[in-house]
């Protein structure tokens, strides 16, 4: 999972600003820990990436997905 932090965001400025979260989990459930520690005022955009065993991906990206106070 990526992250990205920032008020102003649309996906051409998230673009170099992508952070990578460790993630952990199997099957059906998992948990990344993202760093917000300096974010307090500021929007959170999420980028996932999964891939199947017959080895299709999907990505999805939300921008502003939630505000950190």
């Amino acid at each position: 999972m990526d992250y990205a932090v920032g008020r102003r965001q649309t996906v051409s400025v998230l673009d170099s600003a992508w952070k990578s979260a460790p993630v952990t989990g199997q099957g059906t459930s998992w948990t990344a820990v993202l760093d917000q520690s300096a974010a307090s005022g500021e929007y959170v955009s999420l980028r996932v990436t999964a891939k199947a065993a017959d080895g299709s991906t999907v990505r999805r990206t939300v921008v502003r997905a939630y505000p950190v106070r």
